[in-house]
């Protein structure tokens, strides 16, 4: 803490090994001078009180006041603040020039890595748990807390306005061996036949079942066209789109391998869906290639197109050319051209559209070619400055400006996604098991959480295992795996059993266990999986990220910390008020706060 700077320039934190990880400040009053008084010095206790008035304005906190009592132990560090006024952002816990740091985690369902966007998650017992390559950094704030976590590395203690005095507490769990084990996307663990980042359907198998239709009843579809592809017909639609099931995905490079069949003198299109709301139909960008109704065959007034659907918006305007009113969308203002370009293409050619979305730069480079040429080295169109959609489902989209026989045949010979990550309130990198037509290979398909020898790889005492899963199919299951192979009996302690079936869920899911490692164990081999053998068509199964968090050093323990993490308090009218035991990540605490007389 550096007394002659203000609040936002000071705040080093470093662990007991005298490494930094990071700063703490007062991010409402960062522009505040740093004044103090040392209230106490002990051996076992410094406590210091900071002043602190007028903050800023974007934490609503100008004409507010704070002082705050910090207490400092050999084990944690403890922060009361007595609070006058209503505002946010008390305290900025700042990690993002650590390159160590890995994830943050707050019970129940979030784990927020450092690549992802900003995300607002209310914690039920004010507890969120920091993981470090060489330590567990641990935040408990006496109340309930609705935090805002910074993608890029941090975390606000509070993220709304709110009055009223509270507590929080920090401390450090350093240097275990093992420790590159406690927090893993699966892309950076060993694995045997798997895919990373990469949504694959060569519709080689009917994966119908997959899939969602949004727009569109009558109308047939061939799997396996010719030996792949998905040839979509109808005399009877002239609006046929189709989602992949619950998958969101964002920023990354979608291809799809297009042939429109139709020569009827109609405006026909084909192309894929990006960023579709899992919630409203017709809402999403579409990269297509149209052949225009005066061209049967096709020509030189073709075009690529990037539309954009919003249900229910209203008019717009239009972006670029034949904009919204075109196809009858255009009573509500539901679909405009965000961009367009003309180009030469023939019906019956075989065509890639091959979009770069980068929802952060809301920026798209759409690349159109023949499958039998190179990718070209420029853009055949771009486009910049959408702010519309982020992310959600991809899929497939085929539309003619009239109904009629002939009017739609198209055949889909491929769909990818790669360089993506899957989104639910946070994004995550992810592998994938899943059947050779969505590029899978035939085998045992093994992601490896743990391989190794207990107390030479990995400390002795108790885990708690999480992995977070997702599916495109109820029917899709995955076998996990946790084994101690020399006794040939399970790592957990919360089942007999040495394995589960997971899998096959429509949403993000984390399947966790308690494992012990026990001193007898020592010099054991032991190894955590997840596997599925594969023989053909399989559904899509994603694992983000697997975590091994430490909760207790000492066999038959249920925790790594005092089990009497208190806020202390320096008046001596104040209280104590027992709670029931509170979830620290994985350690349980038995959390206290104090109410005022």
């Amino acid at each position: 803490m550096d007394t002659n700077e203000v609040w936002g320039n000071t705040g080093e934190l470093t662990n007991l090994i005298n490494n930094q990880v990071g700063r703490l400040y007062p991010r409402a009053f960062k522009n505040n001078d740093v004044s103090y008084i040392v209230k106490e010095i002990r051996p076992d206790l410094v406590e210091i009180e900071f002043s602190l008035f007028d903050g800023e304005s974007d934490a609503s906190a100008e004409d507010c006041r704070e002082i705050v009592l910090a207490r400092f132990t050999p084990l944690y560090v403890t922060f009361e603040l007595i609070r006058n006024g209503s505002f946010k952002w008390d305290w900025h816990v700042d990690f993002s020039t650590m390159p160590s740091w890995k994830a943050i985690s707050a019970p129940s369902d979030l784990m927020v890595t450092s690549s992802l966007a900003n995300t607002e998650h209310t914690s039920e017992n004010g507890i969120f748990t920091v993981i470090f390559d060489e330590c567990i950094a641990g935040i408990c704030k006496s109340k309930n807390s609705s935090a805002l976590v910074l993608g890029e590395g941090g975390m606000y203690v509070n993220n709304t306005v709110e009055s009223g005095n509270f507590m929080f507490t920090l401390f450090m769990i350093s240097g275990s061996l093992g420790s590159e084990y406690i927090f893993q996307n699966t892309t950076d663990v060993t694995s045997s036949r798997v895919q990373s980042n990469r949504i694959f359907d060569n519709f080689a198998v009917d994966s119908s079942a997959e899939y969602e239709v949004e727009n569109g009843s009558n109308f047939t579809e061939t799997y396996a066209y010719s030996t792949r592809g998905l040839r979509i017909k109808s005399d009877n639609e002239k609006l046929i789109t189709k989602k992949l099931k619950n998958l969101k995905l964002g920023t990354g490079n979608y291809q799809m391998e297009i042939q429109i069949l139709s020569t009827k003198s109609v405006t026909r299109e084909a192309g894929l869906i990006i960023a579709g709301d899992p919630n409203f139909n017709n809402t999403y960008y579409v990269c297509c290639l149209e052949l225009d109704a005066s061209q049967p065959n096709g020509g030189n007034k073709s075009k690529v197109k990037l539309l954009k659907f919003k249900q229910n918006q209203n008019s717009q305007g239009s972006y670029g050319t034949n904009g919204y009113g075109k196809y009858g969308y255009g009573a509500d203002g539901s679909e405009v051209v965000a961009a367009s370009k003309t180009i030469e293409a023939v019906s019956g050619g075989i065509y890639n559209i091959d979009c770069d979305y980068n929802n952060e730069e809301r920026s798209f480079k759409i690349y159109f070619y023949s499958v039998f040429d190179n990718k070209p080295k420029t853009p055949t169109l771009t486009y910049v400055g959408d702010e519309t959609f982020e992310y959600g489902n991809v899929g497939l989209f085929v539309r003619s400006s009239s109904v009629g026989i002939g009017n739609v045949d198209v055949v889909f010979w491929e769909m990818e996604v790669i360089d993506s990550m899957i989104y639910e309130k946070a994004g995550y990198p992810f592998t994938v098991l899943t059947g050779t037509s969505h590029g899978g290979k035939n085998g045992n398909q093994v992601i490896k959480i743990f391989e190794g020898v207990i107390g030479e790889d990995i400390d002795v005492g108790r885990y708690n295992l999480i992995v977070q899963t997702i599916s495109t199919s109820e029917a899709s299951k995955l076998e996990f795996s946790f084994v101690n192979l020399t006794d040939d009996t399970t790592l957990a302690i919360d089942t007999s059993a040495k394995s589960e079936t997971i899998g096959g869920d429509a949403v993000l899911t984390t399947y966790n266990h308690v494992i012990e490692l026990k001193e007898s164990d020592i010099g054991d081999n032991a190894v955590i999986t997840i596997d599925k053998t594969i023989t053909g068509y399989y559904p899509l199964n994603l694992i983000t990220y697997a975590a091994l968090i430490p909760i207790s050093n000492i066999e038959g323990s249920e925790i790594i910390t005092p089990t009497n993490l208190s806020f202390a308090s320096f008046n001596e009218q104040n209280y104590y008020r027992n709670l029931e035991p509170k979830e620290f990540g994985s350690n349980l605490l038995n959390r206290k706060y104090k109410a005022y007389r």
